[in-house]
């Protein structure tokens, strides 16, 4: 659905304004289903979706040159989103490799920076604060499929939820056997490769 999402906003963008395809923000893609699943699933899906898109734009191998390094970004900086400056810190990662790209790809086909498009640095600018919007996709894809991110982990896990506050005060000891177990297997899920923070909720 995503993908979908993404791919027609894309044709959108295309056929009925004058917008630059790169404002359209497919590291959406990567970003969500590297937050949800693994990071194969997310750079296969990444791709698929922009080499549909390729058959669109006016431009293709260059798109594809671009989109593919970004999603290789967002797939690599987006371990496991359990901080929201973590996914500020990928928009701005995102931004920069748009701005890389598309300047080494300019220099490389012309020979020189004065066929560079300045605008075009706006649109990545643009892009990247898009891809913050995406924190808030992940909430909504959330609530609406029933899944879990390392966010929700992160929120369950904290102890100073009323939750846990009134298991504390009511069953301490119930209370303090839970933390130590959750300390042992965290070590546990350490040396054997396991998601330690899913472990530990």
């Amino acid at each position: 659905m995503l993908s979908s999402v993404i791919i027609a906003l894309a044709c959108i963008t295309l056929r009925y304004t004058r917008l630059s395809i790169y404002l359209v923000p497919f590291a959406w893609v990567p970003i969500i289903t590297r937050v949800f699943y693994d990071s194969r699933t997310a750079l296969f899906l990444h791709l698929t979706t922009i080499f549909i898109t390729a058959l669109a734009v006016p431009s293709p191998a260059e798109f594809l040159i671009v989109q593919t390094a970004v999603g290789m970004v967002a797939v690599a900086s987006m371990r496991d989103l359990t901080k929201r400056a973590q996914l500020a810190q990928t928009a701005f990662c995102i931004m920069l490799m748009y701005a890389a790209a598309y300047t080494g790809i300019v220099i490389s086909e012309m020979g020189n920076m004065n066929s560079i498009d300045p605008y075009m640095y706006l649109y990545f600018a643009c892009n990247g604060i898009l891809v913050l919007c995406a924190y808030g996709l992940i909430y909504l894809f959330e609530k609406m499929f029933s899944l879990v991110s390392a966010i929700t982990l992160v929120e369950l896990t904290d102890i100073n939820s009323s939750l846990l506050h009134e298991l504390a005060d009511k069953a301490p000891g119930t209370f303090q056997h839970s933390m130590q177990v959750s300390n042992l297997a965290t070590e546990a899920a350490k040396k054997i490769g396991a998601n330690v923070l899913l472990v530990r909720t």
